[in-house]
């Protein structure tokens, strides 16, 4: 599972905070409270269910 947690995390934690920095310069502080929320949520609902579906033959 922590496998699968790293895997499922790289992508929004690289993509999320730079397209979002791009979006709002010098907002740093929002960038960041806006990126964790945002990958929070994506993890939670989106990523984690669909890689535990994907992997549910190597999880048993």
């Amino acid at each position: 599972m922590a496998v699968l947690t790293f895997v499922g995390l790289l992508a929004p934690v690289y993509l999320i905070p730079s397209l979002l920095s791009r979006m709002l310069p010098h907002q740093d502080f929002l960038v960041t409270v806006i990126a964790v929320g945002a990958i929070v949520v994506l993890m939670t609902y989106i990523v984690m269910p669909a890689l535990i579906w994907l992997f549910r033959g190597w999880l048993s």
